[in-house]
Parts: C-alpha cells; structure tokens; sequence
C-alpha cells in the first residue's frame, strides 16, 4: 500500500475520532443516550456472556497486556525481526500508556458503571487491542509463510480485538462510542506509522 493510501485512510480514522470527541464535547447527552440504546442491546443480545467476557478482558489492557507486549517483542528481536519489534513495542507502549492517559484526563469523561475509578473517553482496552493485536495481524504477513496458518491467526487476532472491544460495553465500562474512538485513534497510529515500519525494514536488510 503506498504512503498516499495509508495516509488518507489514517486521515479518515483521524477524523472519526475527532468527529466522536467534537460531539462529546457539544452535546455530551445526545451522545449518551445513543450509547444508551446500543449498550442495552448488546447485554440483552449477550445474556450468558458476562464470566467469559470478564476474563476475556484481562488481555485488552493493565500488566497482563504489557507483559505480552514485551515477550512478543523479544520474541521478535529473537528471530532478528527488529523493524516489527520496535514498531509492535514503542507503538503499543506510548498508545496504552501515554496517549491513552492524556486524552482520558483531557476529556474526563465518566463511566458507565460510577463506581468504578478512570475516565471513559477512549476506551483504553479498545486503542490497546487494535495497537497490539492489530499491528500482529500486520506483522504475521512478514513473518509466517504458510498462507493458511497466516490467514487463521489473522483472523483470531481480528476477533480478539472485536471480542475485548465488546467486553468493555457488556461489563459496562465504556461506552459504544469510547470503543469506536479507541478503534480509530489506533487504526489511525497505525496507518501514518506503517510507512516509518517499511522504511525500518529496509534499513534492517530484512525481507519483505
């Protein structure tokens, strides 16, 4: 894909994430109440769903998704794929922890659930998922020969972002649109970045 192509599809999840923080900001209750109506279909959808889901959530964000992020990277510096390692890592490491952290504070958004401690807006499970699990789908292209092995992991990966994304609104902890901005925030890391990872290829000497 050319640096043309990956800019303007990164600019379009830009513009969803700030067309999603512009109504936040204007009318903040309209927004709600849509949310509302979606997240009382998925948890009627969804009756049985909560136990799996709870644990589900655990690789969407917090030490556990740190520790994976870290083994994969180390994984990949092991098979001298240093160009996918730095980008996996620095990537899925300043999105979780830093990005994340200055919008919530930004927007100061409330959660669903009151009782539980944070801010709402971007869902940081949904921008941590689509960073890492989005960025392996990528990655798996490069590294993995076989078509059919490569296609199925793909497609988990794809799933688990989808699954973490959903879990957040069932156990309601985010809302619809907290998810979506998470979504499109790191889609659009990804694309503006792709281009930086295929350049880091070239200087490694790796395969492309």
């Amino acid at each position: 894909m050319s640096t043309t192509k990956t800019n303007t599809l990164g600019a379009i999840f830009l513009g969803i994430f700030i067309f999603l923080a512009i109504l936040f900001l204007t009318i903040p209750q309209a927004l709600t109440n849509f949310d509302v109506a979606i997240m009382h279909h998925v948890r009627g959808a969804y009756p049985f769903g909560k136990h799996f889901l709870k644990h589900l959530d655990k690789i969407g964000n917090g030490h556990l998704y740190k520790w994976i992020v870290f083994v994969v990277a180390i994984l990949l510096l092991a098979i001298k794929r240093y160009a996918e390692a730095i980008w996996v890592f620095v990537s899925s490491m300043f999105m979780s922890v830093v990005a994340v952290s200055v919008l919530k504070n930004y927007f100061q958004r409330p959660r669903p659930k009151i009782h539980h401690k944070g801010f709402s807006f971007p869902s940081g499970h949904a921008t941590s998922s689509m960073i890492f699990y989005g960025i392996l789908a990528i990655i798996v292209f490069y590294v993995i020969k076989n078509q059919i092995a490569r296609f199925t992991i793909q497609v988990i990966l794809i799933a688990l972002i989808a699954v973490i994304g959903l879990s957040r609104i069932y156990l309601g902890l985010h809302y619809p649109s907290d998810i979506l901005a998470g979504y499109s925030l790191s889609l659009a890391w990804i694309l503006f970045t792709f281009p930086l990872f295929k350049k880091l290829q070239t200087v490694f000497h790796e395969p492309i």
